[in-house]
């Protein structure tokens, strides 16, 4: 079974891809397809580090989670928002956005949307590439403020993506799609439900 994934949320210094339900073919691509991306694709939420080589870590089903992916419409360089991250990283941010890396795949452990939302807030991918896409940091803001308990770039951008309890996904889509409308840019939206790892199905 294929399905649609959505690839590359950052968070801390690690990486989501999730195997979605729902087919998502305006998602933004990744240049290069890295090991929890290839696993989503047969279901499920996976985490990865940042580090060479990678660890992978399936995270368990989490049924009550929807995915808010929006990608607005404009041309995008990707090659040059990759070399928009930073070079070096003070120390402190290194420290927090280490203790985010640990905390998320404890937060799908435990099903824990309050520890969940606690892992957002990236300080590295979201504040460097973000400046490129109008409306993104509004969209940030209105997402959370929406309900969204995590939200970052999805494959180095221009599509995002949001993660949020079933009962707020639509007011969530309907927030980031407003926020790029209101900065001249239409935007494709698809809510979709996790799909189960492979193993469960």
């Amino acid at each position: 079974m294929t399905l649609s994934v959505v690839g590359d949320i950052g968070v801390g210094y690690g990486a989501l891809a999730i195997g979605l339900v729902e087919p998502v073919p305006h998602a933004t691509v990744p240049a290069h397809a890295g090991p929890h991306y290839v696993a989503a694709v047969r279901g499920g939420a996976w985490w990865a580090t940042s580090h060479h080589p990678p660890v992978v870590v399936p995270l368990r089903d989490w049924p009550e989670l929807r995915v808010v992916v929006v990608t607005p419409e404009l041309a995008w360089d990707a090659h040059a928002a990759k070399h928009a991250l930073p070079r070096t990283i003070p120390v402190m941010k290194h420290v927090r956005q280490a203790m985010l890396s640990s905390a998320l795949p404890l937060a799908f452990q435990a099903h824990d949307a309050g520890a969940l939302h606690g892992c957002d807030g990236d300080a590295v991918v979201g504040p460097a590439i973000g400046p490129r896409l109008p409306g993104f940091f509004p969209a940030a803001t209105a997402a959370r403020g929406a309900g969204a308990l995590l939200f970052g770039l999805a494959n180095g951008g221009p599509t995002v993506a949001a993660l949020s309890l079933g009962p707020h996904a639509d007011e969530v889509g309907a927030a980031i799609v407003a926020s790029f409308a209101a900065h001249a840019l239409p935007a494709a939206m698809t809510i979709s439900a996790i799909a189960p790892h492979a193993e469960t199905r």
